[in-house]
């Protein structure tokens, strides 16, 4: 009987290794194999430059491990700051929404651009007092925070050249006027009406 189990024995332990060792092809590109890129054995080659509306090839694939691979690319939070996720706790001391967004923007690479001398309304939004209920932000991406900072009648304005963030009023928005009252205190103080 023990001879029998044997033959059996070395067919089983021969299909567990063989079944280790398979995987599909073009998993992995080999050194030499076509493909921009490092791994392409180009000497010398171009950087691949798309144009818009075309598709690069599949993303080339990396061996973290005996039996995984990852895609060797960047995630998209690092090729664009902006959606990244942020779950943020606004301390104390910041006062206005114009600081929020300052302490937003901290750590992305991004700055804000000041208000332009005659747009009274985003200089109004960026001194207005920071509403309780925007202390809190996120888990959301920073696009959508600084969205939710500016509210509806602002648009986000991104240079992603120069890497500044700015606010521009709303299409809906952008019928409205802006009138300079003084107040009793003697304070200049801005109100939007809205042209129906």
């Amino acid at each position: 009987m023990a001879t029998t189990l044997r033959p059996l024995a070395a067919f089983l332990i021969c299909a567990l290794l063989l079944g280790c060792g398979i995987r599909q092809d073009g998993a992995v590109r080999k050194a030499g194999q076509g493909g921009p890129g490092p791994l392409s054995g180009q000497a010398g080659a171009e950087p691949t430059v798309y144009q818009v509306g075309e598709l690069p090839g599949p993303a080339p694939t990396a061996r973290t491990g005996r039996y995984s691979y990852v895609d060797a690319v960047a995630q998209p939070a690092q090729v664009d700051p902006l959606l990244a996720v942020i779950d943020v706790h606004l301390p104390s001391d910041i006062a206005t929404v114009g600081e929020a967004v300052d302490y937003l923007l901290r750590r992305s690479g991004f700055n804000l651009l000041p208000a332009d001398p005659g747009d009274y309304a985003v200089a109004y939004l960026l001194s207005q007092p920071l509403p309780d209920i925007h202390r809190h932000l996120g888990p959301a991406s920073l696009r959508d925070a600084l969205l939710t900072l500016g509210g509806k009648a602002f648009l986000v304005n991104v240079d992603y050249v120069y890497r500044r963030v700015g606010y521009q009023v709303s299409p809906a928005y952008a019928g409205a006027s802006v009138h300079e009252v003084s107040t009793d205190r003697g304070r200049l103080s801005l109100l939007v009406a809205i042209r129906g």
